[in-house]
């Protein structure tokens, strides 16, 4: 063995191994001595009383919303040819029966994994639901990988039901549930742990508002649409009065500083960015507009008295009122140095 694969092998060695039972009782340990949990559960009920939602940010970010893993799941459904609905709502006959299919055969790979058998009672009723009597044996072998698998595609298969259901299984609503859970350790409340290792939340425990919490994202993405369509106008207005700006310095004709530079915004990098004023007008201009400021002599203030035109519904013929004022031209002083 080489020095240096023995120095390698020593490394390896003496590196601290993950621990993951550490790693969170440390991260739990944290956020209690900080005062975090508690302040996260009376936030909840605080929001709760007032029928409010818990964001993560003021205003609206997709990107908190959908994942990578989201996107990809709705990929596969679009190329397979798999039914999103466009809005909550009750999917086909086929579609459901399909779908609680996928999640009986994920779910029983994965209890599979972890080397549990399941018997049905021969007392139990006909049906399999939460209510049949069932026996758990783990006398099988245990199998880390097919748990791995089965976890994952567990989630595969529970966020292609919500989007076949019309839904996102978007991260307000994880947190609505989530947060909802750990209500269920407020220390003036019954709550406690059976047996069986579970815990049983307090007797007069609220639900999860999941369909409030969803209807505020909805709520999100109409307007991030809304923005999104604006933009574009915007975008498009940007593109056609920047070459009209060519056109007109081509031709030799006035352009003020600070009209070329409205000319010059470009689109925003990010919903939250507030508009700027300059793009506002352009995005509100017309193709007929846009006419008007191409023979015009193309002023700042023309910029707005366009908008103006326009917002106030006046005729098309009002347009041609719209005189520039003269052009300055600068004196130019005589060279004696020549």
């Amino acid at each position: 063995m080489t020095t240096e694969t023995t120095t390698q092998a020593t490394e390896e060695n003496t590196a601290p191994k993950f621990n993951l039972t550490e790693f969170f009782a440390d991260r739990v340990a944290s956020i209690d001595e900080s005062g975090t949990f508690d302040a996260t559960v009376q936030m909840y009920g605080a929001a709760y009383a007032e029928e409010a939602i818990i964001q993560i940010s003021e205003q609206f970010n997709p990107a908190e919303e959908f994942d990578e893993h989201i996107m990809s799941v709705s990929t596969f459904m679009m190329k397979a040819g798999q039914e999103i609905l466009p809005e909550p709502g009750k999917p086909s006959e086929a579609v459901r029966i399909s779908r609680a299919k996928l999640l009986l055969e994920e779910t029983l790979e994965t209890i599979a994994g972890l080397g549990v058998c399941i018997t049905i009672k021969s007392d139990s009723g006909p049906h399999l639901n939460k209510e049949a009597k069932l026996d758990y044996v783990a006398d099988a072998p245990f199998n880390i990988a097919e748990v791995m698998d089965g976890v994952a595609d567990i989630r595969v298969i529970a966020t292609g039901t919500a989007l076949a259901c019309g839904f996102i299984p978007c991260a307000t609503i994880q947190r609505e549930v989530d947060i909802n859970n750990l209500a269920k350790f407020r220390t003036d409340k019954d709550g406690y742990r059976n047996e069986a290792g579970k815990w049983i939340k307090p007797s007069d425990h609220p639900i999860a508002r999941v369909e409030l919490a969803y209807a505020q994202v909805l709520k999100g993405m109409s307007a991030f649409l809304a923005f999104i369509a604006d933009r574009r106008v915007i975008e498009t207005r940007m593109a056609e009065l920047t070459t009209i700006m060519e056109e007109k310095k081509a031709q030799g004709l006035p352009v003020t500083a600070e009209l070329e530079e409205a000319f010059k915004l470009r689109g925003l990098d990010h919903p939250k960015e507030n508009p700027i004023e300059g793009m506002q007008l352009v995005g509100q201009l017309s193709e007929a507009d846009l006419v008007e400021v191409r023979t015009a002599e193309c002023r700042p203030e023309d910029l707005a008295d366009l908008v103006e035109v326009r917002t106030a519904e006046c005729r098309p013929e009002d347009l041609a009122t719209l005189e520039p004022e003269p052009q300055v031209q600068p004196s130019v002083e005589p060279d004696y140095n020549n």
